[in-house]
C-alpha cells in the first residue's frame, strides 16, 4: 500500500477540520492544530485560547446548522512547512430557515506531526456572502 501524496494528507486535515466545525466538536478542533497553532478569520489573527474561546462564543450564541465543504486542495512543502490552497464553500442554515452560503478559500501552513498534518497557520479568507431567504 503506497503512502498518502501530500494533497491526499492536506485533504484530510481539511475534511476533519470542516466535520469538527459543522459538528460543534472543540477538542476534535483543537487537535488539528500545533501547540502554537494560529486561527485567522475575518481579519482577526488569534492564538489557540483565542480560537477556542471564538468558537465557544459562536457555537453557543448561534444555532445555525453548517455544512462546510473545501475542493481544488494543493499542497506544497518548503522545508517543514506545508503550505495547503483550497476552495471553501460553506452553507448555514438559520433559524429563521433563511440559507447564508459563503464562498472562500483557505490558506493555511501545516507541519507534519506524529498523527499527520497538524494547522501551523489556519487561515479562512470569504470572498462573497449570500442570504437566501426563505419564502412560503
Amino acid at each position: 500500500m503506497s503512502e498518502p501524496t501530500l494533497d491526499e494528507q492536506a485533504a484530510v486535515l481539511l475534511r476533519t477540520y470542516c466535520a469538527a466545525v459543522d459538528g460543534h466538536r472543540l477538542d476534535q478542533l483543537r487537535g488539528l492544530f500545533a501547540e502554537n497553532g494560529t486561527f485567522e478569520t475575518r481579519g482577526q489573527l488569534m492564538t489557540a485560547d483565542e480560537r477556542d474561546a471564538f468558537f465557544t462564543d459562536l457555537w453557543a450564541t448561534r444555532s445555525d446548522v453548517s455544512t462546510h465543504v473545501c475542493r481544488d486542495v494543493h499542497a506544497t512543502r518548503a522545508g517543514d512547512l506545508i503550505h495547503i490552497k483550497a476552495q471553501l464553500t460553506a452553507s448555514f442554515i438559520l433559524d429563521d430557515g433563511s440559507v447564508r452560503v459563503v464562498w472562500g478559500h483557505y490558506d493555511d501552513v501545516a507541519t507534519l506531526a506524529p498523527g499527520g498534518l497538524r494547522f501551523a497557520v489556519k487561515q479562512v479568507n470569504v470572498e462573497r456572502n449570500e442570504l437566501l431567504t426563505a419564502t412560503a
